[in-house]
């Protein structure tokens, strides 16, 4: 499992948990990328790979939710 996998998994884990919100998640990722256009290519390589995982999350926990409001409403 690579690094970027691990952080996505804790993403979802701390979501699954209660710990986060979709709403905090997509919050926190767009003060990420609004300071990562601020500073442009000074920013760590870690960060970059955090909002890349918090990117992926949303997406994962976006298509899910479609999935299962399908099934719910048939």
């Amino acid at each position: 499992m690579t690094q970027g996998e691990m952080l996505i998994a804790e993403i979802l884990l701390s979501v699954l948990r209660g710990q986060r919100t979709l709403v905090q998640l997509k919050r926190q990722l767009a003060d990420g990328m609004a300071y990562v256009e601020e500073r442009g290519v000074l920013v760590e390589k870690e960060l970059l790979l955090a909002l890349a995982a918090m990117d992926s999350a949303i997406r994962r926990i976006e298509a899910e939710k479609i999935k299962y409001t399908r099934i719910r409403d048939n």
